[in-house]
């Protein structure tokens, strides 16, 4: 099992979403989880804390203020961390799953990558093709693309399914926006918190990249929609703290048990995920320019497509690697594993994170695998919304069998 993030912990996925494999999957396999470097129990990516500034640069002294604070942070992340730092890209941590598959005796192993960790699973599998017996790749990441392409598709789908979110609010009494203009009041809300940030009764506020930041994050699945909606209700009345608050789990899932002992992890007061965060993706996914005229340009260009998250996105994504000790450059390419048995791709026509046409994109640079498509807005839908998604991991877990081309599911 390869987590996403980057920088999510395998040995708590496993501990925690056990119950997502199927009984069918668990009765023929032993799953692993594995915390990639510098993450979780993996020798870690130490950092200071990384200085609070804008997400978008509106002039020249805010890009430099960004540029700046992200300079001392890369700094103060290679004094704690060391030389690796310089090491954390996808296909160097692939040769960790090769060290991993080693020391468990294995001839071949299954593999199960979830998000950003579909870029690991894709690299070890160009390490090593015969080594794979069957892939599952589910929420993928294209690395056929630049950042530049990346976020412009991120963008047009997020705004979509904020359109699909507002549709949901129309016609269904569980939203608490239910018979209101829900992309009017959104809009006006944006747009009074860039001028006067709301309050909250925690005592912080939330300006315009806040609601943003958080309405982002509550799309990545339509299973939370009525929290979304609830929070936007609650900002209407002057009161941001379900934006503000991320403490709080979504109510539209529930809280997880806790992690058994065995990989509990020992808080670190060093680790803050800014740091492995912009490691990995300024060096898998380098930005093709980190000046603030050409990613204004985009964001422009993007936001006539995608108005209400272009701009936010486009920022939220080059902004991790501006003043980050790696040049710009081009995109990784596409996966090319001769050899690799067929894998199985996972999408949604809504994936907020991973788009689908990365997903179809995938598929076509592994020859002979299969995708199946989830008919709703989700990231990452294996174990999750559907019957017909896990019945077809299991099939072709167990017994090598691929759905036939063009299978389409639905939430059940």
């Amino acid at each position: 099992m390869v987590p996403g993030g980057p920088g999510e912990s395998g040995t708590q996925m496993v501990s925690l979403d056990r119950e997502r494999f199927t009984p069918g999957v668990r009765r023929h396999f032993d799953i692993i989880g594995i915390d990639p470097r510098g993450v979780g129990a993996s020798s870690a990516v130490h950092c200071p804390r990384l200085e609070q500034t804008d997400v978008i640069a509106r002039d020249d002294a805010e890009f430099n203020t960004i540029r700046a604070a992200n300079s001392r942070f890369a700094e103060g992340c290679a004094a704690r961390t060391g030389e690796l730092l310089r090491h954390l890209d996808s296909r160097t941590a692939a040769r960790d799953l090769q060290q991993v598959r080693e020391a468990l005796g294995e001839q071949q192993v299954s593999i199960y990558g979830s998000s950003y960790g579909t870029l690991l699973a894709g690299s070890y599998a160009e390490l090593e093709p015969k080594r794979v017996r069957a892939m599952v790749l589910d929420g993928v990441v294209d690395p056929s693309v630049g950042l530049d392409v990346a976020v412009e598709r991120e963008a047009g789908t997020l705004d979509e399914v904020f359109t699909d979110f507002t549709t949901w609010c129309a016609r269904t009494t569980e939203c608490a926006l239910h018979g209101r203009d829900v992309g009017g009041l959104w809009d006006w809300l944006v747009e009074r918190a860039r001028e006067a940030p709301i309050p909250s009764s925690t005592g912080a506020v939330a300006d315009d990249e806040v609601l943003l930041s958080r309405l982002y994050q509550l799309l990545y699945s339509s299973r939370n929609w009525p929290a979304a909606a609830g929070s936007i209700k609650l900002a209407l009345e002057g009161d941001a703290g379900a934006f503000v608050n991320r403490a709080e789990p979504d109510s539209a899932t529930s809280a997880p048990p806790p992690p058994s002992p065995a990989v509990q992890p020992t808080p670190d007061p060093e680790y803050h995920p800014e740091g492995l965060h912009s490691a990995v993706v300024c060096a898998d996914r380098p930005p093709p320019y980190l000046d603030r005229e050409r990613i204004d340009a985009l964001a422009r260009r993007v936001s006539e497509r995608a108005p209400r998250f272009g701009e936010y996105v486009v920022w939220s994504q080059f902004r991790s690697c501006v003043g980050w000790p790696t040049a710009g450059g081009e995109a990784r390419g596409a996966f090319h594993a001769p050899g690799l048995a067929p894998a199985l791709v996972l999408g949604s026509h809504g994936d907020v994170a991973t788009p689908l046409v990365g997903a179809r994109a995938v598929t076509e640079q592994l020859p002979g695998s299969s995708l199946v498509v989830l008919d709703a807005d989700e990231h990452g839908v294996y174990g999750w919304t559907s019957s017909c998604v896990d019945n077809a991991v299991e099939r072709y877990l167990a017994d090598g069998i691929l759905p036939p081309p063009g299978t389409t599911c639905t939430v059940s």
